[in-house]
């Protein structure tokens, strides 16, 4: 909210706002298992319907959209964090191997001597956050995320495209790029 009032004083007609906003898809219940969400994943139409399902305002987007008007296009591919840090890449059609490799899903032990040994071991889709306890996360989403708004309405924004690069060095984000078209009438815009 500071960051958009500051920016706002300069009179922009046009505001991005970017980076890792941790826009975290939660669940509640129990944990999904890993084989299930994994397997949906590979169908990028479950995995969208996936996104629109999962409650991802908990982390200040509501606030973003409602109180300050941002517009978050939505994400059509594959969530860009956590990924393995090895600099591997997706397929274009992954298996279920390629999504168990590309992702670091956290490893849940049966017993602390288990956890020491790295021993009976399951690999889980989610993850309870140390911070926000009754907030439970996936590990996995699309926390990079690229909004805009508009403060002069002779300005419109169209063509929108929101669109995961190829992965860049050894983090565990890959990079989103947001590509738009700004129409406007040059006599009703100030410099």
């Amino acid at each position: 909210a500071d960051i958009v009032k500051s920016v706002s004083k300069n009179n922009p007609d046009v505001i991005y706002l970017m980076g890792d906003l941790n826009f975290r898809p939660v669940y509640t219940g129990d944990m999904p298992e890993f084989d299930l969400i994994a397997s949906m994943f590979l169908d990028k139409k479950e995995m969208l319907d996936f996104y629109e399902s999962s409650d991802v305002f908990g982390s200040g987007k509501a606030d973003l959209i409602s109180k300050h008007g941002f517009t978050f296009p939505d994400p059509d591919f594959w969530p860009t964090y956590h990924r393995n840090k090895e600099g591997i890449s997706l397929p274009p059609k992954p298996d279920f191997e390629a999504l168990k490799n590309y992702y670091i899903f956290p490893v849940e032990y049966a017993s602390k001597k288990d956890k020491k040994n790295k021993t009976n071991g399951k690999m889980v889709i989610g993850e309870i956050k140390k911070k926000r306890k009754a907030q439970k996360e996936y590990a996995i989403g699309w926390l990079d995320r690229i909004g805009y708004k508009t403060t002069d309405n002779d300005v419109k924004v169209s063509d929108v495209e929101f669109f995961s690069g190829p992965n860049i060095g050894k983090a565990d984000h890959a990079p989103v790029f947001l590509t738009a078209t700004l129409k406007f009438d040059p006599a009703k815009v100030e410099n």
